[in-house]
């Protein structure tokens, strides 16, 4: 890790150590938005990994069930079921438990829905706010360009007014250096623009695509 990912790292960490993680301090959110390749994953899971050596229960969300997949397929098989979750986890096993756990890290909260999976109850609360009020320490990792389903509720600024109506001590960060593409900030700025997301001065000049090799 670099730059502002170490930055966001050692935010958790100082909390994890200095915290007791039992409603005393209250509820912790650090809130990260960042654009595809910026390093999100690579921090959340360095934070497990460190978390887990820090004695503190912690689980990993994802609604990507891809990621999510394979990401355990790289563990022991019970372990995986331990630590790597569906966001309708917190609906499934935790809605009606007075369990609280210390650390959640939630990836591409972006893609967490207000529709529940099948054979699951609609809930009271949306997901964002049932994860924030059953988790001591949440860490979201999340990107407004990414939400492309009607029903995608994970956009920072409606986390950032979850976190701040339940008055959860916030702490926020953006990661914006590049680490796909070459590093090339121009060709994102170029596929900005033509996937109509914002207006860019790289509106031209990569259209032939054999410059990326």
């Amino acid at each position: 890790m670099v730059d502002d990912q170490l930055i966001i790292f050692d935010r958790v960490m100082q909390i994890v150590k200095n915290s007791k993680l039992d409603g005393t301090d209250g509820h912790y959110v650090v809130l990260v938005k960042g654009g595809p390749g910026t390093g999100k994953s690579v921090v959340g899971l360095n934070l497990l990994g460190r978390i887990l050596k820090e004695d503190v229960e912690c689980v990993y969300i994802a609604a990507n069930a891809a990621f999510k997949n394979g990401m355990a397929n790289k563990i022991d098989k019970d372990r995986s079921k331990l630590l790597f979750k569906h966001p309708y986890f917190y609906n499934k096993e935790l809605t009606q438990s007075d369990k609280l756990f210390q650390v959640a890290i939630v990836d591409e909260a972006h893609r967490i829905s207000t529709t529940p999976p099948p054979m699951q109850k609609k809930l009271d609360n949306t997901l964002i706010e049932e994860i924030i009020k059953k988790t001591y320490l949440t860490v979201f990792f999340t990107d407004d360009n990414q939400m492309i389903r009607p029903n995608d509720i994970g956009s920072y600024s409606y986390i950032r007014d979850v976190a701040l109506s339940y008055n959860c001590n916030l702490f926020e960060y953006e990661l914006n250096a590049q680490f796909r593409c070459a590093g090339s900030e121009g060709y994102l700025n170029w596929l900005d623009d033509v996937l109509g997301i914002r207006q860019t001065a790289n509106a031209s000049g990569w259209e032939n695509l054999d410059d990326l090799k």
